[in-house]
């Protein structure tokens, strides 16, 4: 026999020899792996499982409209950051539950797309959360409001085209409705603080004051002409009649009998029969003159004031006239622009309502997107640590640590017996060595 043939014999001998040293490790390691599994809590799985409508459906005007995601893509949403903050902060309200990335490393999503003949038209997909922990209740209520929270933050985006529309044609139709209501107000208000008929009414009474303010300026302006062409003439004729007149006249007869009662003679007769005198008197014509022209300059006077009075009357009357025109302009202005945009809000406020209530009926008639098929359920036996695997895998680990160690302890003891063969005498060789396939040598048994 070669001397570098492996001879099994030789193993199970040195085994043998070192048969403690491999018992000894193999109980160790038993030992060790019951006490930690035993120790060890117990784990428990809860698993949800969701139903996923793609948003494939028909709008209000009969076409198919929609997108189908990927299961990828489903899976990211369903392990989102702030999903699972915000499933920890509900299943946990006081604070202490996982974190984001803890609840990500202890769950698993799996994404299974249905048979598409199952569904024509649609291809749903088959969500499946698995939850692992050590908490059965907390487990139950992470599961929930995972599935909770998936469903409402995730079904507006998985819905169709006219039903994702429904909330902005809500709001679009509330603020319409206050912008709507707002106007009309307005509306009310300036009609109502502007009345065009009142005003119509006054700026009616004001032209009609007006004209006639302007018919008595118009005749107050003809009696001043007239006053101003007789007092022209007055003025002519009194420059042509002289303030005082001379009158000449003979004796008065009261004289003449005077004058016979001297006894005058032949001589002073015909003097005094040719006597004249001369006597200057007012003029009655020249003073009725001075009486018209002054007369007539009263009444030009007063004529003039009342032309005064009339223009002064005229322009505030023209003035309060162009006042009322522009107010009524400005409110008619102003009426017809808010009319025109309450016009336009009541049509505004008929399409969007229109729209609304369609939106409406397709998100009341469209199926739920996203539909719970398999609610969490209270575990009731723990899913690991396997406490017969385990404490078998220490087992055989802790049979090749022992194996390994008994070679390692027979080679150990083989060198330290070496230097006391080798004082015993060159030639000998140890019994061991000599008979190495016997066990049962201890009293010289049969040689080969």
């Amino acid at each position: 026999m070669d001397e570098h043939e492996v001879d099994l014999r030789e193993y199970f001998l040195i085994l043998w020899k070192e048969k403690w040293v491999v018992i000894v490790t193999f109980v160790a390691a038993v030992a060790a792996a019951l006490i930690v599994v035993y120790r060890l809590p117990a784990q428990y799985q809860v698993e949800t499982s969701l139903l996923i409508l793609p948003p494939l459906a028909q709008d209000v005007a009969g076409t198919t409209v929609g997108t189908v995601y990927s299961p990828d893509t489903y899976r990211r949403l369903a392990t989102a950051g702030d999903l699972l903050e915000a499933v920890s902060a509900r299943a946990y309200p006081d604070g202490d539950g996982p974190s984001s990335s803890e609840l990500r490393e202890r769950m698993t999503v799996e994404v299974a797309q249905t048979a598409a003949g199952d569904f024509p038209g649609r291809f749903p997909l088959y969500v499946r959360a698995v939850f692992r922990g050590t908490s059965r209740e907390g487990l139950v209520r992470l599961a929930t409001a995972w599935a909770e929270a998936f469903v409402e933050r995730n079904a507006d985006l998985l819905l169709a085209r006219t039903a994702q529309s429904y909330s902005y044609l809500s709001d679009t139709f509330s603020d319409v409705e206050d912008e709507l209501r707002t106007l009309e107000d307005a509306l009310r208000l300036q009609r109502q603080a502007h009345s065009e008929e009142l005003l119509a009414v006054e700026i009616a009474e004001l032209e009609q004051r007006y004209a006639a303010y302007m018919a008595d300026l118009s005749s107050a302006w003809r009696d001043v002409e007239l006053t101003r062409a007789e007092l022209a003439a007055i003025q002519q004729a009194l420059a042509r009649e002289p303030e005082r007149l001379v009158v000449q006249r003979g004796p008065s007869a009261e004289a003449v009998w005077q004058f016979l009662g001297t006894r005058p003679q032949a001589r002073d007769v015909t003097a005094f029969s040719d006597l004249v005198v001369e006597e200057e008197v007012l003029n009655s014509v020249h003073m009725g003159l001075r009486d018209r022209l002054a007369t007539g300059e009263t009444e030009l006077a007063k004529c003039r004031e009342a032309v005064a009075y009339l223009e002064t009357a005229v322009a505030e009357t023209r003035a309060a006239l162009e006042t009322r025109r522009a107010e009524l302009v400005a409110a008619q202005f102003e009426r017809e622009r808010l009319e025109r945009e309450v016009s336009l809000l009541r049509e505004m406020y008929a399409r969007v309502g229109t729209k609304l209530q369609e939106a409406r009926l397709a998100r009341a008639e469209a199926a739920e997107p996203i539909r719970v098929v398999e609610l969490p359920v209270l575990p009731t036996r723990p899913t690991g640590p396997n406490k017969q695997m385990n404490v078998a895998v220490a087992g055989v680990l802790g049979l090749f640590v022992g194996v390994l160690l008994a070679f390692v302890s027979n080679a150990v003891k083989s060198r330290e017996e070496a230097p006391e063969v080798a004082e015993g005498g060159a030639g000998s060789e140890p019994a061991d060595r000599a008979h190495p396939h016997d066990p049962t040598d201890d009293s010289g048994g049969k040689k080969e």
